[in-house]
């Protein structure tokens, strides 16, 4: 069974969000929950996977919320716009 965890780092940026897309995150961690590790299930999830063990879900039109998979665990590391997705990825 797949544990979610939340860094501090996201917790920070949901402080800093409006209370919609602090409820989209929710709704799509709650999903995400169920339904991770079945691919026939995550197309409404706006799951994708990136690269080696990083994930990111759509949240709204703007933000992603970036995971990373080891084992069982997927931490979910922050919220980030496209832009900064692709510089995390570099680095």
């Amino acid at each position: 069974m797949i544990r979610i965890f939340l860094s501090r780092k996201l917790l920070a940026s949901l402080a800093n969000q409006d209370a919609a897309t602090r409820q989209e995150v929710e709704s799509g961690l709650n999903a995400l929950f169920d339904r991770f590790g079945s691919p026939h299930e995550h197309s409404g999830l706006g799951l994708r996977k990136l690269r080696g063990s990083a994930y990111e879900m759509r949240v709204g039109l703007d933000l992603r919320l970036v995971m990373v998979l080891k084992g069982e665990r997927l931490t979910c590391i922050d919220l980030m716009n496209h832009d900064q997705v692709k510089r995390w990825l570099k680095g």
